[in-house]
């Protein structure tokens, strides 16, 4: 997600070096989506490997 929010940003330098208040628009909007798509990934990590921790620490925690 970040290379698309890379060369969108580069294509949008390149198209318009001044600043423009809908360029800047975009680039905050495609920030954002890249924030979201990071979040989700930490939430898909958290309930895919969520089971799994609780387990291990289950048999960690049974010896004590």
């Amino acid at each position: 997600a970040e290379f698309f929010n890379t060369a969108i940003e580069k294509a949008l330098d390149s198209y318009n070096e001044d600043f423009s208040p809908s360029i800047k628009i975009i680039k905050d909007l495609c920030a954002s989506a890249v924030f979201i798509l990071a979040f989700l990934a930490v939430i898909s990590g958290i309930l895919i490997f969520l089971p799994h921790v609780i387990s291990f620490l289950k048999i960690l925690f049974r010896g004590v």
